[in-house]
């Protein structure tokens, strides 16, 4: 039997080093690859390198990080051509070195990667990767100078997670791009406005989830928002973290959503007054039925208990919306509960278990929910 996966760590290296070198040289010359450098040290270790580096042909999946300071020149030395990496399939590497210059672009089966590495420039990763073959992508930061024409060379994309830091002035590249694949799309902002200008050039006509986390000074810029409401039409799952004012307007343009996770830095009236069915026409995101409340602050639903009965309870009534079939609440602190934190939970806990057709609520760890009956 042949195995085809080494997880490298220290403790285990150091013991047994001759037994791995043993295991390597007898696992097959064409056999692909699993390697996980949890370390970066092994990289520096002459014996190991030597070994593994000098085989890049072999590699199915490779994480590795380059943190120690002769890591990077080790492995750029010691991969050989970049186009031997002709069985990779996934890629997950971390790096803060500017002066990473190795590359994958020639790794024809590679379609998956996780990259924390410095994205100063597009024109400087350009080249790193074969950006129109990947499906899944996640890269950790970058500005909105390079997300923009990055994402739109990852034409393939199914499912991409990103960080990009904003700035205000910086001038958006413009694109014209149809990412006739991309179901599921994770952004995170970390600092400046959500500028609505950054998706104008893109189309998602098969979007289904979307994660957007913006911090808590971040705004959205609502210039010409227009493109943007008609990216959102046929999302079926939301999870937003940002402000609350933010979100209702987002909600405003998703009709066909059935599940919401909302983390809301502002106070929950507005949102749960515009969740609430008033009458039979035009509800808002009709389809709900699973929806997750965390506020940052505990006072911010403490106030608004009677406005989220009177939500829960119309959307049983009035046939043009769902009843809810999955109801949370995460209390944000767990440690930090007060006596009035447990008045809301006995209020909470008094939720009419027939309103949404569930059982009763449950209560455990500061998390209430409803989950459907059997």
């Amino acid at each position: 039997m042949k195995f085809s996966k080494l997880l490298l760590d220290l403790a285990t290296v150091r013991q047994y080093e001759e037994m791995t070198i043993q295991w390597f040289s007898r696992a097959g010359p064409h056999l692909g690859l699993s390697l996980q450098f949890g370390d970066s040290i092994y990289i520096c270790n002459p014996d190991f390198s030597n070994l593994i580096l000098s085989h890049p042909e072999r590699f199915r999946e490779l994480s590795i990080n380059l943190l120690e300071p002769d890591s990077l020149a080790t492995f750029a030395h010691g991969h050989g051509n970049a186009s031997a990496f002709s069985q990779l399939e996934d890629l997950t590497i971390e790096c803060h070195n500017l002066a990473l210059d190795v590359t994958f672009a020639a790794a024809g089966r590679l379609r998956r990667m996780k990259a924390q590495i410095p994205f100063l420039s597009w024109e400087k990763r350009k080249n790193f990767a074969p950006w129109k073959q990947l499906t899944c992508l996640y890269i950790g930061s970058m500005e909105t100078s390079v997300w923009v024409p990055l994402v739109a060379h990852c034409i393939n994309l199914e499912n991409g997670t990103f960080g990009i830091a904003s700035t205000v002035g910086t001038p958006v590249p413009t694109v014209n791009v149809m990412m006739a694949h991309l179901t599921s799309f994770d952004l995170t902002f970390t600092t400046g406005p959500l500028f609505i200008q950054l998706f104008e050039g893109f189309r998602f006509p098969v979007l289904m989830s979307l994660r957007l986390m913006l911090a808590r000074n971040c705004h959205f810029s609502w210039t010409h928002p227009e493109h943007f409401y008609r990216q959102l039409i046929l999302l079926h799952i939301f999870r937003f973290i940002g402000n609350s004012e933010d979100l209702v307007n987002l909600l405003r343009h998703t009709p066909s959503l059935v599940s919401l996770h909302a983390t809301t830095y502002g106070e929950l009236n507005t949102f749960l007054v515009r969740l609430t069915v008033m009458n039979e026409s035009d509800p808002l995101i009709p389809g709900l039925n699973r929806l997750t409340i965390r506020p940052k602050k505990w006072t911010f639903l403490s106030s608004s208990v009677g406005l989220l009965l009177k939500m829960v309870t119309s959307r049983t009534l009035h046939t043009s919306a769902c009843p809810l079939e999955y109801l949370s609440i995460i209390h944000p602190n767990v440690e930090s509960r007060r006596s009035e934190d447990l008045d809301l939970e006995q209020q909470l806990h008094a939720l009419p278990c027939q309103v949404i057709k569930c059982s009763p609520l449950r209560r455990y760890e500061g998390l209430f929910h409803f989950v459907p009956r059997a």
